[in-house]
């Protein structure tokens, strides 16, 4: 008979928590995985302010540490985690580009496609780390 190592079925129990989390919460089955990469604000461009347009929100943008240089943008899950990424990390995030400063995250997210764009269902951000760069362009002047 075979048996499964300890760490594998404990596995296997966090991911079937999680999907049975999302299911109570009204989302669909989302497998959760891990993506490091470098975030980047994103301001959409405002259509035409004179006519009672809403500001554009911000959104966030990660750039994977991956040879294939994925992009996804990242998409609300019911804990807000990409907007409270957002208001705590806003200075640094307003200045990355400017300045040339990187911030580094891990985003615990779902994969989606759509209209052949990658998105991220964000369950949480960890591991943030400011004027640091995960991709190798970045390590070379």
């Amino acid at each position: 008979m075979l048996t499964a190592p300890a760490g594998y079925a404990q596995e296997i129990n966090s991911q079937e928590l999680i999907i049975e989390h999302n299911s109570q919460e009204g989302e669909s089955d989302l497998a959760y995985d891990f993506f490091t990469g470098t975030l980047q604000l994103i301001v959409p461009v405002q259509a035409n302010p004179d006519q009672g347009a809403k500001q554009p929100v911000p959104q966030l943008q990660l750039n994977r540490c991956d040879l294939g240089q994925n992009q996804y943008m990242l998409i609300e899950s019911h804990d807000h985690a990409v907007q409270q990424f957002i208001q705590h990390y806003n200075k640094q995030l307003q200045t990355a580009e400017s300045e040339g400063h990187k911030i580094q995250a891990t985003v615990i997210g779902a994969y989606k496609e759509r209209d052949g764009k990658n998105y991220l269902r964000v369950k949480s951000i960890e591991n943030v780390k400011t004027d640091t760069s995960c991709h190798l362009m970045d390590m070379f002047p």
